[in-house]
């Protein structure tokens, strides 16, 4: 971590690397297990999650799994000219993409 001026809430010894960190300089606040970062959100609002964000979401090393226990399930993906959604059915095991 470049930051060493801050506040910190972590385990016994601050060299394990575990505990949340929000640091001054960065003005970013990280989640730390196991000696490294693995989420950090920063001054813009930016959530990261296995990467030091350039989006208001971006995730980096792995799936992501969004999850719900109704019958149809859509993630939706919105910008000014319209919307992009995903969806999948589970009555009829449809699913389908609509722009």
């Amino acid at each position: 971590m470049a930051d060493s001026t801050g506040i910190g809430v972590f385990d016994s010894s601050v060299a394990a690397g575990n505990g949340i960190y929000c640091y001054t300089t960065s003005n970013a606040l990280m989640f730390n297990t196991n000696g490294s970062e693995r989420m950090r959100l920063d001054s813009s609002g930016n959530l990261g999650i296995g990467t030091a964000p350039s989006y208001k979401l971006h995730v980096s090393g792995g799936n992501v799994l969004v999850e719900r226990t109704t019958q149809t399930s859509q993630i939706t993906i919105r910008n000014s000219g319209g919307d992009l959604a995903f969806a999948r059915d589970n009555s009829t095991g449809s699913s389908y993409g609509v722009a």
